[in-house]
């Protein structure tokens, strides 16, 4: 019997909230996008530290956001790593989006996480820019600094910082 009372306002609050004629409509807007960069990476022991080249990397990404609220994306992308040991990477991102005219400003973070060969993770943090080129279609680069603070890669008291850039193209969806 109490089961049965507590069931009831379940049930209505679910019927109010899944009723078309009391949600609006959104509509989910897609980027997918895909770039090519590189830069340089700064790794440090106690006793030493070295600035190489970072492997060149093709990044195909994907954000969301709704026309609702088109301010925050979240997504994320396969960070394949062209040269080097070959890696690649899951990163999940946010970012923002503010307009300055027609070119769309993207700051943002991301959690590149290495699966392959090795493991390898660390926070990032981005700016992105968007140009649009035609209906849907736009140049993108991006520039971001990550910090790789744990992984099978990294040497125990050791660490890596990454300053790199890509630069591709995106499509809205």
């Amino acid at each position: 019997m109490r089961y049965q009372i507590l069931q009831r306002p379940v049930v209505f609050g679910l019927v109010l909230w899944l009723s078309p004629s009391m949600t609006m409509a959104q509509s989910l807007i897609v980027d997918a996008g895909a770039m090519l960069g590189a830069g340089v990476e700064r790794g440090a022991t106690q006793n030493e530290s070295a600035v190489v080249r970072s492997p060149v990397f093709a990044d195909i990404n994907v954000r969301a956001f709704t026309d609702e609220d088109d301010r925050v994306a979240f997504g994320g992308s396969a960070r394949i790593e062209m040269t080097g040991l070959g890696g690649l990477a899951l990163v999940p991102r946010a970012e923002l989006r503010h307009k300055l005219g027609t070119v769309e400003l993207r700051p943002g973070i991301a959690f590149p996480i290495f699966i392959m060969p090795k493991t390898l993770l660390g926070p990032e943090a981005s700016c992105a820019f968007r140009i649009p080129l035609s209906r849907g279609l736009g140049l993108q680069t991006m520039v971001f600094v990550t910090a790789y603070l744990a992984g099978a890669n990294l040497p125990a008291n050791a660490s890596l910082i990454q300053f790199g850039g890509a630069l591709g193209l995106s499509l809205y969806l």
